[in-house]
């Protein structure tokens, strides 16, 4: 992930789908965006993967800050 999650004290994810993607009101609201890389043939993940990812990601990043 692109931007430090270790300083920041709250935090909202939000996951799109792949029809429709994050509204451009949702998108206003962010501080930043991330994207998770895939390699290989996987297109897409799904949206409860995508979130855990991000949530192991944001624990893991605070815990390097103690």
């Amino acid at each position: 992930m692109a931007n430090s999650a270790s300083s920041i004290s709250t935090i909202r994810c939000c996951s799109d789908n792949e029809g429709t993607g994050i509204s451009d009101l949702v998108l206003k609201n962010c501080d930043f965006v991330v994207k998770i890389p895939m390699t290989g043939k996987i297109e897409s993940l799904n949206a409860s993967v995508s979130a855990a990812i991000s949530m192991y990601e944001i624990v893991r990043q605070k815990n390097l800050k103690k």
